[in-house]
């Protein structure tokens, strides 16, 4: 079997992978290539599981902010705050509300 030519690091999704360089390919036997199969799979599966995780958390806070929103409607039109009151807070409300949508969509 060759000896490695040298050593690569990869930034994979913001992982770090060491990869050999070879000077002659070789042909990795079945049990390897189940392992790294798997190894993948496993990758994936926890993946996927993160990115539920940040989407749930994501459209929570969204339903938050959309709460949030409603009331300081309902306080406008009670008249317990002002125009000015009632443009400052629904502006920071919608700004947190679009930052949140992105960071679902990029999700």
């Amino acid at each position: 079997m060759p000896q490695p030519k040298a050593y690569q690091s990869k930034d994979i999704k913001g992982k770090r992978w060491i990869c050999l360089i070879s000077t002659q390919p070789s042909i990795p036997n079945e049990e390897i290539l189940e392992l790294h199969t798997e190894i993948i799979k496993n990758i994936n599966r926890k993946n996927k599981a993160e990115n539920k995780l940040t989407i749930n958390k994501l459209k929570e806070e969204i339903e938050k902010i959309k709460n949030k929103l409603n009331s300081v409607d309902d306080k406008f039109i009670e008249c317990d705050i002002d125009k000015e009151q009632y443009q400052w807070i629904s502006d920071r409300y919608k700004e947190r509300e679009n930052q949140s949508w992105e960071a679902h969509k990029n999700s």
